[in-house]
């Protein structure tokens, strides 16, 4: 009678593992937000350092690399929204010179705007 029960009990943890095999694990992909793409562009021939930082990265530095002719890019690949942004030229927060969009932040800064879609 011992080992009928242990029969028993081994032949349902088969079954248990058997299911388990045969039901393959649910996965669930969650929807991947949708990105732009967006260069941004400085011409500083004589610049020794570009950076970019905005909203759309919580304000931290993005290097930008130098380009033979003196145009420093950056491209970045943000979620859809509208962002305020400047460049830090060799250590000095500037505006974008080519973008006449700006916004005043609640610190009393101008900042550049995009807005990507």
């Amino acid at each position: 009678m011992t080992n009928k029960k242990s029969t028993s009990s081994a032949r349902t943890a088969k079954t248990k593992s058997a299911d388990a095999k045969a039901k393959p694990a649910k996965t669930t992909k969650k929807p991947t937000a949708k990105r732009c793409s967006v260069t941004f562009t400085m011409f500083a021939p004589n610049a020794q350092s570009v950076d970019v930082a905005g909203s759309f990265n919580d304000w931290k530095l993005k290097p930008l690399k130098k380009g033979r002719d003196g145009t420093w890019k950056a491209n970045l690949r943000p979620k859809p929204g509208r962002y305020e942004y400047k460049f830090v030229v060799d250590h000095q927060w500037i505006t974008d010179p080519s973008n006449p969009e700006l916004a005043h932040d609640e610190y009393g800064n101008v900042n550049s705007v995009v807005e990507l879609s």
